[in-house]
């Protein structure tokens, strides 16, 4: 028997899930109807937007060329200086890149997450988090790494996680900068 699949929001800038419904469920109405039953978001799991999406944010902001982090020089300034961020799902190193704007580099290893599907939904994870935050944060090189908890968190504790993050390093450039004052 065909079942349909609906797409579900789950955090509206990333990745829809896509749940089965059963032909009664299809039958009694629209999928916006369905979508909006306390019945099928208690059953699916629907989450809100997290408190860091904004819904004045304007929805063409791009990650930029000029925020990523490209040059073998860039990766290996922060490893050698850096400072370092961890939890069980990422390990973040920052150190100032004398710029007036925050930069990205990844660095998700094979070794800690085995499927590439999971690598690239990280990765897009982590892209989309700082290009949300990016412009808050001070002028800092970043590598992000990933965590041995990184390939089995959802989605809501991986944003949980990197805003934890940004904020370590945006407490950490301030006590810098006061201390040089």
């Amino acid at each position: 028997a065909w079942q349909p699949v609906v797409a579900v929001p789950s955090l509206s800038a990333v990745v829809p899930r896509v749940v089965r419904v059963s032909a009664a469920e299809t039958s009694s109405g629209s999928a916006r109807q369905l979508l909006s039953t306390s019945f099928f978001s208690a059953r699916v799991g629907f989450f809100p937007r997290p408190f860091h999406l904004n819904k004045n944010t304007p929805p063409r902001e791009k990650f930029t060329r000029e925020q990523r982090l490209l040059d073998k020089a860039d990766f290996q300034q922060v490893f050698s200086n850096g400072r370092a961020s961890r939890d069980r799902n990422f390990t973040i190193l920052f150190c100032e890149n004398g710029l007036e704007h925050a930069r990205l580099g990844l660095a998700i290893a094979k070794r800690r997450v085995r499927r590439a599907s999971q690598r690239n939904r990280l990765k897009r994870l982590v892209r989309e988090s700082f290009r949300l935050v990016g412009p808050e944060l001070p002028a800092v090189d970043l590598v992000v790494m990933a965590g041995a908890g990184a390939e089995r968190a959802d989605n809501q504790k991986m944003f949980a996680s990197l805003d934890a993050h940004w904020n370590r390093v945006r407490r950490a450039q301030s006590k810098e900068s006061v201390d040089k004052h």
